[in-house]
């Protein structure tokens, strides 16, 4: 807050940008208004690298919104909007058909962490129920999950809801590389947890599910779109449009949507996507394509020096690039 004040001069297109959600978000946003300035917050995208985030691997997709931000359910973002209230023609809608088929041929994430393996589900003859741990403290919990917010207090809701299930757990990659804060207690994990997956990534358990149960992970869009039940225990922005079933149904969503609507909205409507070997901006099918052809990441940690010495590396690079926002963020 320090950076701005009364007398700067500001041009009148500037904008003033946040990454996510902080603490002193709400302050910068009135501060900004103060100064007649919009102000935006960035995130990633949902189709995002090959590898972690806090493995420094670097976005090649940014979300840039000027009303709130798509994970934070107690006000309005610019996602929300455009999923209640934007029409869609036919040929949006082929193409969402279009990147739900392009989607499921690749098994592209957002992430692609862990190795597309053979996974043998139990033959106990019980309901598999898959349940995505997340990131204790993430701000996509503290802002969209007004009840359930820690993979513990989760996995006890599960158990409670399906009782006679197989309840398989998968920590975040995070939390299993140890960048991250997300361990359950061992009563937990002999009370709720019936068996673990830690290196198989996500698309290769889709399959062999029932159901998956997660506060507010992406890994519900993701289910959703490989032709998987979802139930939500926050409120995570692919909830409240009929595609899932919501144990805190968001109050503002308004329609039903089918599921290509979503992907349309949520994959090429809201995100901006760039090409690091050329600094263009490309599109989401471009992206998914690039992806299903690089190799594994190998998510090793880096000491403190060798992050700092990447992101440097990274913001050089960047500056010398500068892409101009496309016309549709003016």
């Amino acid at each position: 807050l320090h950076l701005f004040h009364d007398n700067m001069p500001f041009a009148d297109n500037d904008v003033i940008v946040g990454w996510g959600q902080k603490a002193n978000t709400y302050q910068i946003r009135q501060k900004a208004t103060s100064l007649g300035l919009p102000y935006w917050q960035l995130e990633d995208g949902f189709i995002r690298s090959k590898g972690l985030g806090s493995n420094l691997c670097r976005p090649s997709s940014l979300s840039l919104d000027p009303v709130g931000i798509y994970f934070d359910s107690r006000s309005p973002s610019g996602l929300e909007q455009l999923l209640n209230y934007q029409e869609l023609t036919r040929s949006q809608l082929d193409r969402g058909e279009q990147l739900l088929t392009l989607l499921r041929e690749n098994k592209v994430s957002k992430y692609n962490v862990g190795a597309p393996a053979h996974f043998t589900p139990p033959a106990d003859g019980r309901p598999l129920v898959l349940v995505v741990g997340q990131v204790d403290g993430d701000a996509s919990i503290l802002t969209g999950s007004p009840t359930i917010r820690s993979n513990e207090q989760l996995l006890w809701a599960v158990r409670a809801a399906k009782p006679e299930a197989h309840i398989l757990y998968k920590p975040h990659p995070d939390v299993v590389a140890g960048n991250r804060a997300g361990a359950i207690s061992a009563a937990c994990l002999a009370e709720c947890v019936d068996s673990q997956v830690l290196d198989i990534g996500l698309t290769s358990l889709y399959a062999h599910v029932d159901e998956l149960h997660t506060m507010t992970s992406l890994s519900g869009f993701e289910a959703l779109v490989q032709g998987v039940k979802v139930t939500t225990w926050g409120q995570p922005f692919y909830s409240g449009w009929g595609l899932t079933t919501d144990a805190h149904p968001p109050a503002r969503r308004q329609r039903k949507l089918p599921l290509a609507a979503l992907v349309y909205l949520t994959l090429v409507a809201y995100p901006l996507y760039i090409d690091w070997q050329s600094g263009l901006w490309i599109s989401p099918e471009q992206l998914i394509r690039q992806l299903a052809t690089q190799g594994q990441s190998s998510g090793r940690k880096s000491s403190r020096w060798q992050r700092w010495q990447v992101k440097l590396s990274y913001l050089a690079q960047t500056l010398l690039q500068r892409p101009s926002l496309p016309q549709l963020m003016r």
